[in-house]
């Protein structure tokens, strides 16, 4: 007979909260419902903009048990919500995942997971940033990772990494290899989609004729949406029918991003749509002649592998976690970060040769084949059930 699972996640924020974090922790733990799990997600009840959020403090969301907690540290993207603690103590679970390196709840979470013999799991999420990107915080995450060798590296009974780049980064900071699995974030079956009908879309956005550069994004200024809309200019000169779709959820930037589009006066070739869910948002990557991802740095990109999947190259920056997702030439373009004349060139490629998008499109496709959520998830549902049998064990004798 299956056996049923009680698992906890862990993490920082979870949905309606939008991210590339959030995304994965959410279809994780629904995957794992659907299968026959019970999944309890502890999280904190803000958003990424600091501001409280207007729901319950315990809530089911697609069968998965959502409990909230008031953060007491709100910088950026860090939260301290305590309040898990008492709840995380009080059940019995057996298995414990903790999403996010460097954070007090995943050192809690781990501690309590000794305490009660319960296996724990540590998800980073990429977390080892360059120096140039982590600014002073490199101060605190130096110092940071010098205590997790004697603690949370040191103890947690299993560690997932995206990526072998991000492997490495764990051993040098202490972890042991074997306790470490390389498991890349997943895409969902919906964007492996045939039946996506863009038309409504493009007629609804008034692209019709247009060859559509889709950036799909938190508007932010590390994920260099500028950087696109600087290439226009001559761009449009070549290709008068070109047009710069953004979708993403506004934080604080889309009113440079228009300033700038109105300076270099390409405005009637840029629009901003908002963040799109479900449908909507399989129509834009169906709609669109390629993504472009032109971030500082990225440390996984999902929307990448969405848009592979969905049969679309993709342009981003030629980093570790890039170079792991794409292939450079074969299902997208790799530029250095900032480099507005690497993008140009990389743009004018796509879209002076529809064969090459085409083929392109169909490599990524192909490739993406090894990001689908069932595919990932039968790996950490294979983990979770390997960890339990091996409690058992150590249990019995």
């Amino acid at each position: 007979m299956k056996k049923r699972l009680k698992i906890a996640q862990v993490a920082p924020f979870y949905y309606p909260v939008i991210g590339g974090l959030e995304k994965i922790v959410q279809g994780l733990s629904e995957e794992m419902v659907k299968r026959g799990h019970e999944v309890h997600v502890f999280t904190s009840s803000r958003n990424h903009a600091k501001n409280p959020m207007n729901r319950p403090s315990k809530e089911y969301i697609n069968g998965v048990a959502v409990y909230r907690f008031a953060s007491l540290i709100n910088s950026e993207f860090m939260s301290f919500f305590p309040g898990f603690v008492p709840p995380l103590l009080q059940n019995r679970f057996d298995i414990i995942h903790l999403h996010v390196y460097r954070h007090p709840h995943t050192e809690m979470g781990n501690f309590i997971g000794k305490l009660k013999f319960v296996p724990t799991i540590l998800q980073g999420h990429s977390p080892f940033f360059p120096r140039k990107f982590a600014g002073p915080k490199h101060i605190f995450y130096g110092a940071y990772d010098m205590i997790a060798r004697c603690t949370i590296l040191k103890t947690v009974s299993v560690i997932f990494a995206l990526t072998p780049s991000a492997r490495q980064e764990y051993i040098k900071r202490g972890a042991q290899r074997d306790k470490i699995k390389i498991v890349p974030n997943f895409v969902s079956q919906d964007f492996f989609s045939q039946d996506v009908d863009p038309a409504p879309f493009i007629k609804k956005y008034d692209l019709v004729d247009r060859k559509i550069m889709l950036f799909l994004s938190r508007l932010h200024p590390c994920k260099r949406a500028d950087l696109i809309i600087k290439t226009l200019p001559p761009l449009t000169a070549i290709y008068p029918n070109v047009f710069f779709l953004l979708v993403g959820p506004d934080e604080n930037y889309y009113s440079y991003l228009q300033d700038l589009a109105k300076r270099l006066r390409v405005q009637e070739y840029v629009c901003w749509i908002g963040a799109l869910y479900g449908y909507e948002k399989l129509q834009a990557y169906s709609a669109c002649d390629f993504l472009a991802l032109p971030s500082d740095y990225e440390p996984f990109g999902i929307v990448l592998l969405e848009a592979m999947a969905m049969g679309k190259p993709v342009i981003a920056v030629d980093s570790g976690p890039q170079r792991y997702i794409v292939k450079d030439g074969d299902t997208g373009l790799l530029i250095q970060p900032g480099n507005v004349g690497q993008l140009s060139k990389a743009i004018v490629t796509l879209l002076s040769d529809e064969d090459l998008r085409k083929r392109m499109g169909r490599n990524a496709r192909e490739w993406a084949e090894n990001f689908r959520l069932a595919k990932v998830v039968d790996k950490i549902e294979g983990i979770y059930k390997d960890l339990v049998t091996q409690r058992s064990r150590h249990r019995n004798h």
